[in-house]
Order: C-alpha cells, then structure tokens, then sequence
C-alpha cells in the first residue's frame, strides 16, 4: 500500500527502537487481556454424568445446558433447561478459576426446576438431590441434610433467575434455588460439586408418579456466590 502523500514517516528513538505506546493504549491491552481470561460465576463443565432409571430428558445437550446460568420457568412452572438425573443418577461439575470460596453466608446455590403447583401459594413439586463437594474431583464430602424434613437438599425452591429477565442469580434471596455454605463442612473452596438423586431412599413427589420412574432430580445451573482463586487464600483448608 503506498503512503498518503505528506505522511510523515514514524518517528524512530536513536536507538533505533519503536517510540512506547502511549499509555491509554497500553491500559486499553490490559483491559482487554483480563477480559479474556475472565471466568463467570458458573459451572464450566461436566465431568461425568451417571444417569438413572428414568432419567434421559435433556442428556443429547450435555454439557451446555447445566453450564451458564439459570433459566428459570418461574414460581409455577418448570424449566425444561435442565437434564434430568433419574433415580439415583448423578452428575459432577467443575469450577475452573475462579472456584466456590467460603464467605460470608452462602456460597454456592444449585438451580433444578421446582414449582409451586397451580398458585404461588401452593405445594412445591420438588425432587431431591443430595450435595457434595470436594476440591481435587477424587475426595467427597457431603453437605449436611435431613432425610425426614428435607432440609439441605437441593430440588426445594422454584427458579426465578433468567438471563431475560434481569433477577440476579447471584442474589439467593431474589433468584430462587437452593443455597449452600461451605462453612458446614469446614472447607475454605472447593471446585466441583456433585449431585446425587437419592432414588426411592428419599422419597419425592416425582417417585410418587404412576409408574414411579419418572423420578429423578433435573440440574438447570450451579452458581458460586463466594468465588477466588485458592492459591490466594491464607490458609486453604484441605479436603475433608
């Protein structure tokens, strides 16, 4: 390409070397150099699904669609973005940078498809899952729960959360799902959570659908609310 006539050459140093960007220009590199390593607050993949009796629905668009955010179908009615686990399936996600840390409250909130049926008011259509966490993928513990009073389960609380909708997912009590605290379970971060539907060892409303396979908890989303990077942190706790 030839030089617009008057165009004065680049100004070269002494040296011989490239005049310095000027500094906007540099900040503007690191700006976008950040951007790309950024991670959002969600799950970034699958790292093994076991599927139950029952389960299939959602599994041919594996992993997408339990990475991202939630799509909630709202207070009365499910979401189909999910995959549905089946009795006693499970499925394991990992955190890349950042991972779940332990903060202040809750730290992480699983999104399934609960519902309230027919009215706001009425009973929830829930379907358990039990939590675990672990930092290396190889040693799980298991967050507390109550088998009687479904306490500390995930699959209890409608999702409200969708990227059209603007409800923050990283809000538990605007979003909807199920919240957890890593202090529970005295970890300082973990970066995988497994979920495992307990079949008919906890009964819920799913088993209980003629012919009694059509149980089976349906992952939409994990979110961190609390996240880091573990290399930072003072003291990290080791896998229980």
């Amino acid at each position: 390409m030839r030089k617009a006539e008057g165009a004065a050459p680049p100004r070269r140093r002494p040296d011989g070397a490239a005049p310095p960007r000027p500094p906007r220009i540099l900040a503007l590199l690191l700006l976008l150099a950040s951007a790309a390593v950024a991670q959002d607050p969600f799950a970034d993949a699958v790292v093994s699904f076991t599927p139950g009796a029952g389960s299939g629905f959602g599994a041919e668009l594996l992993p997408d669609v339990v990475l991202g955010p939630p799509r909630g179908g709202g207070a009365v009615q499910q979401s189909l973005d999910v995959v549905s686990l089946g009795n006693d399936g499970v499925i394991t996600v990992r955190f890349d940078l950042p991972v779940i840390c332990d903060g202040r409250g809750a730290d992480f909130t699983v999104f399934e498809n609960a519902f309230h049926v027919n009215t706001p008011s009425g009973p929830v259509f829930e379907e358990f899952g039990i939590v675990a966490v672990s930092q290396d993928g190889v040693d799980f513990v298991e967050l507390p729960y109550d088998a009687i009073s479904h306490g500390g389960l995930a699959g209890r609380v409608p999702v409200l959360s969708d990227p059209d909708n603007g409800i923050d997912p990283l809000q538990p009590a605007e979003s909807g799902g199920d919240s957890f605290d890593l202090a529970t379970v005295g970890l300082a971060w973990v970066a995988y959570v497994r979920i495992t539907d307990p079949g008919a060892a906890i009964p819920d409303p799913g088993n209980r659908i003629p012919p009694g396979d059509k149980g089976g908890f349906d992952l939409d989303a994990v979110a961190a609310l609390h996240a880091c990077d573990p290399a930072g942190a003072a003291t990290p706790t080791p896998t229980l």
